[in-house]
């Protein structure tokens, strides 16, 4: 059975139930309709197991009249309050423990729920859905949402379109507001219950207050504050905080817990002044871009130590933390990335240890000497510097391509156990990796390009391996094998380890520069640890007065006819070659005669010769 509003006011002197099955269809376009309390007597409610509606009706869409309900309005589960092409006031509050309210207008028409002094109460598992260009809107200042059970919001509407909004509402109870779908949008309320997010979440307008959980799953956009009233707030999706900046997180005895990724900045361009003066918990991401993001209270900086999180500032802008000191960054899973000016309290951190991860972009100066010890320290591009740089246990330093490291004092990578502990690597030819100190000294292991991949290292300064190091140079061919180069001396110890890249196979007569010194090459390797070649094929060190050179030898040197014996016809064999290829140029190792790999066939490779020959095969 159904009934039919055209116009007028409606009267109700008794409670009104519209049954299972049953309706009330209020106008849209063409009047409006009211359904108050009559004088005298208690207030009726308006019981609804069935359907209360405003239909689709003919005509222009955008043209419509506001109908209001004013008594309470009691749903019920199988219950549904919708409207189709019109709208709805119900400002009487009520009891709902089910069903479902619906705006799918074309036109924006609303279901707005409010009132003045009014209470809503969420005892059961209640729908509000919005769909095409409809809209649900719990509103008023002082309309109390009183959640004991679930309020799900669901915005199948139009792709752009906000259809769900929460506005200066008061919500309290046990229960949960469960955002599911679509996008709702919150500003000016006081939350005392639970709200949870699983789709897209708008923070604007007013300051909304945070006394119960606000719980994020999946993306929050926040453009206007929160203040904790001892509330919590959870973010395990994406919460982008834009706009202009201000007071994005405040008050006492709150807490933000973020263990997904927390975004501050404005796709429309830089802002500024992003405060969060509550306490803040980062176990996830906080990425920062173009943007100035103040953190007050860290639960991970405990005395001077920044324990957790990622820090994350990606172009320009900054993270800064007001009053607190970090001089040690430390912890698995720790992570800071950014410059001296987007990490300004960095210059005071003179420890990386227990498995964090700083990654310098731009220029960044410690300001302290620097220890390195189960930690890495990243240079990606620019310059990092500091007074002295220690690496330690299973510390690793690494230097980007065309990035710098410059240390005021020597600088000291050491293996405690003996084991291959401290790293230096890896820059890119032709951008090569800079290593600026007085003295580079090594007891761990230098490597060139890093695993498996050619690249190339400048020393400024002197450049001394021990016997307890490693040196790893990877081979791939004649422009794909790692090169250092020393301003200074090297002097050479420890294990030089070579091995092959890319698929590269040698041939005989090839030669590689590996060291090339302006100050000299003392001493020699303690071991060499060589890949296999072709049968006929050995490997040859050269260590000369400036240069280390690798070369691809016949298994005997002296053959140099190659008949299986060595006798005169050898010797003036290689005589012959070395006349004529003194006088060309060598670089490339195209000469066969350049013994030693040095670019230039001279008296030095004339004398490896002779030694070969007269030693024999």
């Amino acid at each position: 059975m159904w009934w039919r509003s055209r116009r007028g006011r409606w009267r109700l002197g008794a409670d009104l139930t519209i049954e299972t099955g049953g309706e009330v269809l209020l106008p849209g376009a063409q009047a409006s309709t009211s359904i108050t309390r009559a004088s005298g007597g208690s207030t009726p409610s308006l019981f609804v197991h069935g359907r209360l509606a405003v239909p689709r009706e003919d005509g222009d869409p955008c043209y419509f009249r506001v109908n209001t309900v004013s008594v309470p309005v009691e749903l019920r589960p199988g219950g549904l309050i919708e409207t189709l092409d019109g709208e709805v006031y119900l400002i009487g509050g009520g009891s709902w423990t089910g069903g479902t309210v619906r705006a799918a207008s074309r036109c924006g028409g609303r279901l707005v729920f409010g009132g003045i002094d009014v209470t809503t109460f969420i005892a059961g598992d209640v729908v509000a859905r919005a769909e095409q260009d409809g809209r649900v809107l719990f509103a008023g200042l002082t309309h109390t949402l009183n959640v004991i059970g679930t309020l799900r919001t669901e915005d199948l509407g139009d792709a752009g379109q906000t259809g769900i909004e929460v506005e200066n509402v008061i919500a309290i109870g046990t229960g949960e507001i469960r955002h599911e779908q679509g996008r709702m949008l919150m500003h000016g309320c006081d939350m005392g219950t639970t709200l949870i997010n699983s789709a897209e979440l708008q923070l604007a307008g007013g300051a909304s207050d945070v006394r119960g959980l606000l719980r994020n799953d999946v993306d929050v956009r926040q453009y206007s504050g929160l203040r904790f009233e001892g509330g919590v707030a959870e973010n395990t999706g994406v919460w982008s905080v834009e706009g202009s900046g201000g007071n994005q997180a405040v008050g006492s005895g709150g807490l933000f817990t973020n263990t997904g990724v927390y975004m501050v900045g404005d796709p429309d361009g830089p802002s500024f002044g992003h405060n969060a003066a509550v306490r803040f918990d980062n176990r996830g991401s906080v990425v920062v871009d173009e943007a100035d993001a103040v953190f007050r209270d860290v639960v991970q900086i405990v005395g001077n130590e920044l324990t957790g999180g990622d820090w994350d500032v990606v172009t320009t802008g900054s993270i800064t933390f007001p009053g607190l000191t970090v001089s040690r960054v430390t912890g698995q899973g720790t992570r800071v990335r950014g410059d001296a000016a987007s990490q300004p309290w960095g210059s005071d951190v003179e420890t990386i240890d227990g498995g964090a991860r700083v990654e310098s972009v731009g220029d960044w100066s410690f300001g302290q000497p620097l220890t390195i010890d189960d930690g890495t320290l990243e240079a990606l591009s620019g310059t990092t510097m500091a007074p002295k740089i220690d690496i330690e246990g299973s510390g690793t330093l690494g230097v980007g391509d065309g990035a710098k490291v410059k240390s005021d004092d020597d600088l000291d990578l050491h293996s405690v156990l003996g084991d291959i502990q401290g790293v230096i690597a890896p820059g890119l030819l032709p951008a090569p990796a800079t290593i600026e100190a007085p003295d580079t000294r090594s007891h761990g292991r230098v490597i060139p390009g890093g695993i498996a991949r050619a690249g190339q290292f400048d020393f400024v300064g002197d450049l001394t391996l021990f016997d307890d190091g490693q040196l790893l140079v990877d081979v791939g061919g004649a422009d794909n094998t790692d090169v250092i180069t020393v301003a200074g001396s090297a002097t050479l110890g420890g294990t030089l380890r070579v091995s092959l890249i890319d698929g590269f196979v040698p041939e005989g007569g090839e030669s590689y520069r590996l060291i090339d010194t302006l100050g000299g090459i003392f001493n020699d390797f303690a071991a060499a640890d060589l890949p296999e070649l072709p049968t006929g094929l050995e490997w040859e060190v050269y260590v000369g007065e400036l240069f280390v050179g690798l070369s691809v030898v016949d298994g005997c040197q002296a053959d140099w006819n190659g008949d299986g014996s060595v006798n005169t016809q050898d010797f003036l064999a290689y005589l012959n070659d070395w006349n004529v290829q003194r006088v060309m140029d060598c670089s490339g190792g195209v000469c066969s005669a350049d013994l030693n790999g040095d670019g230039t066939v001279n008296t030095q490779d004339f004398l490896l010769f002779l030694n070969f020959w007269t030693s024999g095969c």
